[in-house]
């Protein structure tokens, strides 16, 4: 998938080029050497738009054929390489997991204090009608200060 989308990213950038835009040479010769289309600059503006159908054709006709395949294959190497990981030492790996699950709480404490931000539990602060006094409401007891 990787090389359709370098080969249609180059020949968009040439075209890019060939319309008087600036493009950033350093990408368009890298793209050139990784797709190893090193003539690719010498195209004509039509050449480079059909270059660019042709190649959008192909990417769409590869995506349809072999997405499904593509995608297996990937979640089993991800899965085997899962399975290999090995810790250096029990410490090592019972520190991973406490980081880790401290990073959960923290992460679930954030969201809890937005989502009650309207709650009657959460600190909200708000004016009275017509008077300087804020009424600052803490689960439940209401306290009032004059400003």
């Amino acid at each position: 998938m990787q090389g359709f989308w370098d080969c249609m990213s180059l020949w968009k950038l040439l075209l890019k080029g060939k319309k008087g835009c600036r493009v950033s040479s350093r990408k368009v010769c890298r793209l050139m050497k990784k797709t190893a289309l090193p003539q690719a600059w010498r195209k004509s503006a039509v050449d480079l738009e059909d270059c660019l159908k042709q190649e959008r054709s192909l990417y769409k006709q590869a995506k349809h054929t072999y997405a499904a395949q593509w995608r297996k294959d990937f979640l089993t190497v991800q899965t085997k390489d899962a399975k290999k990981h090995q810790w250096k030492s029990r410490k090592a790996r019972d520190r991973f997991f406490w980081l880790q699950r401290m990073k959960q709480r923290e992460e679930a404490r954030r969201r809890r204090r937005a989502q009650s931000k309207g709650s009657p539990g959460a600190f909200r602060l708000f004016k009275l009608k017509n008077t300087y006094q804020m009424v600052l409401q803490v689960s439940g007891p209401s306290l009032t200060a004059a400003l």
